[in-house]
């Protein structure tokens, strides 16, 4: 049996959508030709409205699917936990929509970010050994395997040891290996992994929230005006940074003329780590003049509230397309002076000569 292993999120619902109009296609277009080789007006009428009905039919169940079979889930995806005001424990849930039981072998390992990379990359022992970020080491599970029949949903609870954390952040994963079994028993190969991720701070009172913006600029081909624009986000405190804000594009009078909202995604930075956030520009005026902006950036992040305010200057030709203007201007003074020179010179040296002839002699 094929599994398909699925983190839900709001968009998903397309994908379910156009796979299943797809895998339709071929009989939706059957009954199309056959509709238009009725002679009988209302009765093609009569068959286009049941494509009608058909369509929704076919589309609103996978829109709104909420267990697709075939999948294994893990809820939630992240945890984020504060033990300032947190409890040292979570509980994560694993659930089987297949048809077949399954075995989750479940362990825990530790994670660090790679640089403008999402997700995260699991560490390799040694590497976790020397990692002062990591979390393995001080979680428990209070069990490590989890047996589910098909429809089944169970759980393991997750705890920290928070007296032995070093103050900062910690950073692991919650891995389930999916083994299938038959009726006898027998264990057949893995089929795949789910990780939950594990983000913890400790309440040492040595806990550093600090971050600075090292390039902000906008993504733009020439000199046309951006779409959006990107900036690096490097947090050099030794927790998790989560900036918030917004990208304002001031003209030369200080006049607002588009903004942006900075991370809509609430992507996290991990400590001693960079990663890159792209703005898209909400709305922007329907005609901007060409000249020198001001992209301005006001960031906010962490418990503290902390803020970063960065600009810089960037020249665009707005609204203009500068090539084709120049273009334009350039053929109007190539047929300016062939009309100067067939018919402004000929126009000015006759001008002169009947200037001359007039001219009374003494």
């Amino acid at each position: 049996m094929n599994f398909e292993f699925l983190i839900f999120h709001p968009k998903g619902t397309g994908y379910f959508i156009a796979a299943n109009l797809y895998s339709n296609l071929h009989s939706i277009i059957q009954i199309f030709k056959n509709s238009f080789q009725i002679s009988n007006f209302k009765l093609k009428i009569l068959l286009l409205l049941s494509i009608s009905f058909y369509l929704l039919a076919i589309s609103l169940p996978s829109a709104h699917a909420a267990n697709p079979k075939n999948t294994i889930t893990v809820l939630p995806q992240l945890t984020q936990i504060d033990l300032a005001k947190d409890q040292p424990e979570t509980t994560i849930y694993y659930t089987n929509n297949s048809s077949i039981t399954i075995e989750l072998g479940l362990s825990v390992e530790d994670v660090r970010e790679l640089e403008d990379r999402n997700p995260v990359g699991i560490l390799d022992p040694k590497e976790a050994a020397n990692y002062k970020y990591s979390l393995s080491s001080w979680v428990y599970l209070d069990h490590q395997n989890v047996i589910l029949s098909p429809g089944q949903t169970g759980s393991v609870k997750v705890t920290i040891d928070k007296e032995k954390l070093s103050s900062g952040g910690h950073y692991g994963t919650v891995l389930a290996e999916i083994h299938q079994t038959d009726e006898s028993k027998k264990t057949v190969k893995v089929k795949g992994v789910l990780a939950s991720l594990l983000f913890v701070r400790a309440s040492t009172g040595n806990e550093i929230e600090e971050a600075k913006v090292p390039f902000l600029g906008p993504k733009t081909s020439g000199i046309k005006f951006p779409e959006s624009f990107t900036f690096r986000f490097q947090n050099t405190g030794n927790v998790d940074a989560t900036p918030y804000g917004i990208l304002a594009i001031q003209d030369g009078n200080g006049h607002t003329v588009t903004t942006g909202i900075v991370n809509e995604d609430s992507l996290i930075t991990l400590p001693e780590a960079i990663r890159t956030y792209t703005i898209p520009f909400k709305q922007t005026q329907k005609f901007i003049l060409p000249g020198k902006y001001t992209a301005v950036l006001s960031l906010h992040y962490g418990k503290q509230d902390k803020k970063i305010t960065v600009k810089t200057t960037f020249t665009t030709q707005g609204s203009i397309d500068v090539v084709l203007w120049g273009f334009g201007i350039a053929i109007l003074l190539l047929v300016g002076m062939v009309l100067f020179k067939f018919n402004g010179l000929q126009y000015i040296i006759g001008k002169t000569y009947n200037r001359i002839i007039r001219t009374p002699r003494n």
